[in-house]
Order: C-alpha cells, then sequence, then structure tokens
C-alpha cells in the first residue's frame, strides 16, 4: 500500500507512474506504509526504539536536473555525459553511508525534474543497500536510467515546492502513519558564536542549467528558515545564467561567514567531489563547500 503524505485517505494498491498523489499532486509524495520494515521484520507502522523510545530520524531530499542537457557532455574532453556522472556520483556518495550506524534511521527521497516532478525512491539508506544488492553500480544504472526517461526544459520551482512540502510535513511529524519518531537535532555553534538546534533535515538541489519552462521567478521555499534547509549545487561555468540564477535563492552557511550554501563544478577536476557531495547531503552534516574542505562560492 502506497500512503500519500498529504492526505491519509489517498491510499494507493500500487506505485503512480511519478510517484506522486494524483488527487494532490507534487504536495502529495507517495511513501510506501512499511517504508522502514526488511522482509524478515513485521509489518505495521514506524517502530520504537529500544525500550520504547522514540527513534531519532533524518531525511535527505535529492532534487536531480533530468532535464535535455544532462545527455550532453560537461568538458569538451569529457568521456561521460552529466547524467552518467551524476550518477555515478550520487550512487557512490549515497553507498558510502553504508559504514555509517542506523542506517535504518535515515531517510532518503530522490525527485528528477525537468518540466515536471518524478519521485523515483523513498526509502531508507539501510533499504536501499539491501535492495540494489549492496552493489553501487546497480544503483548507478538504475539512476541513470531514470535520468534517461525524461529531458524536457527545466522547473526549478515545481521541484522545490515538491521537496518543501515533504520536508514541512516530515518536520512537523505529520506524514500520515509515519509519525512514531523524532527528528535528530544536532547543536552547531554560528558565525556569531551562538548555538542553533538543526535538524537533520536537508534538501540538495542539482541543476546544470536555468530556470525555463515558465515565466515565473524562481522562488526558494526555505529562505527565511533558520537555518535554510537548501544547498545548491551547479554543473557549469559561474558565469552562467543558470548559476546565477540558483545563487541567488541561496542562503549563507550558518556556520562559515559570508560563504553561500553553494557548489559550483565548473572544472574536470573538482567532478571528484560530487561523490562527498551526495554524501554529505546524505548524512545531513553540513551545508556548505568549506562544511565539506573545498573551496566556496561567496
Amino acid at each position: 500500500m502506497w500512503v500519500c503524505s498529504n492526505d491519509a485517505t489517498h491510499q494507493f494498491p500500487e506505485r503512480t507512474e511519478d510517484g506522486f498523489c494524483p488527487h494532490c499532486s507534487f504536495r502529495g509524495t507517495l511513501i510506501p506504509e512499511a517504508i522502514d520494515k526488511l522482509d524478515d521484520q513485521p509489518q505495521g507502522t514506524v517502530p520504537k526504539g529500544e525500550q520504547g523510545e522514540q527513534r531519532d530520524v533524518g531525511l535527505c531530499i535529492l532534487l536531480m536536473d533530468a532535464s535535455g542537457s544532462m545527455s550532453e557532455k560537461p568538458f569538451s574532453n569529457a568521456e561521460s555525459t552529466k547524467a552518467e556522472l551524476i550518477a555515478r556520483s550520487a550512487a557512490r556518495g549515497i553507498f558510502d553511508l553504508e559504514s555509517m550506524t542506523m542506517t535504518q534511521n535515515a531517510y532518503l527521497c530522490i525527485i528528477m525534474f525537468d518540466a515536471n516532478v518524478k519521485q523515483i525512491a523513498f526509502d531508507t539508506v539501510s533499504n536501499l543497500l539491501r535492495k540494489h544488492h549492496r552493489d553501487p553500480i546497480r544503483f548507478e544504472q538504475f539512476l541513470l536510467s531514470k535520468l534517461k526517461e525524461m529531458g524536457g526544459m527545466t522547473d526549478l520551482n515545481k521541484a522545490l515546492l515538491a521537496a518543501e512540502a515533504l520536508a514541512n510535513k516530515f518536520l512537523n511529524k505529520s506524514i500520515p502513519s509515519f509519525q512514531d519518531y523524532t527528528v535528530m537535532k544536532h547543536r552547531i555553534m554560528k558565525k556569531d558564536a551562538k548555538t542553533i538546534s538543526v535538524p537533520n533535515v536537508r534538501v540538495l538541489l542539482y541543476t546544470d542549467g536555468h530556470h525555463n519552462a515558465t515565466g515565473e521567478v524562481v522562488v526558494n521555499p526555505f529562505q527565511g528558515q533558520s537555518p535554510d534547509l537548501l544547498m545548491g549545487a551547479y554543473f557549469g561555468a559561474a558565469s552562467d545564467k543558470g548559476n546565477q540564477q540558483l545563487t541567488a535563492i541561496l542562503s549563507e552557511c550558518p556556520v562559515h561567514e559570508g560563504v553561500l550554501q553553494h557548489f559550483l563544478f565548473d572544472d574536470p577536476t573538482n567532478v571528484g567531489s560530487l561523490r562527498h557531495l551526495f554524501r554529505m547531503a546524505s548524512n545531513t552534516s553540513g551545508f556548505c563547500p568549506k562544511c565539506m574542505n573545498i573551496s566556496a562560492s561567496v
């Protein structure tokens, strides 16, 4: 059974083609009713931890550009297309989390977008590892096949609104039949030396172009939150319209003064950092390039 994250009365025996509720559109992500269960565990709602305490859980939402330009090569001498590089980096970054304890408490939602949005996975890291036989190459091939199914224009706003709807439901513990948990938090010291409690929820938007599906201005729906959950990664030149559009909506890292939550991949020498970015985002451990110890956009 698949349950809409927006309305518990919207239930479906099978997953829809795009992974969203046909009644709620992209604001209703479909979540498997027994997402937290391995095959050898009893069915039911999200379990409590040992001795009845609630589990501390985290969520990463990956927004992956699947527009037509993803089939192009990122650099003149590149052997792989952008889609191939992203699929490979994401798969390996996520599978790097196998060594992380409590992978069953780390949730991952993968949404691909062009002019439309398609949710291709909502699962725990533990289940993703198991379902893809703990083989990152199999997961890479899965991601690449999904990227190739799309290829239209780019609608950043639709992808961001889909992520906002799910993230807010998760933070407010209002996802139907998925409420027996606490959102994991950790304390960080801000640039003003004050400490804040940060939820382990991140949204990573990857894109290689500019918003062109509609005439709307791109809006970051997370701006104003403390901290802003959105991180942005761009594949292309710093001077590209798409990169300028992306940096305009991103916030500063709450830890590193003057550093945007922005990652630029404009040269073959820094593509290797893609894997670390996907790993960091999925482990909700940082916000900006300095958090990942690479050069930063300011």
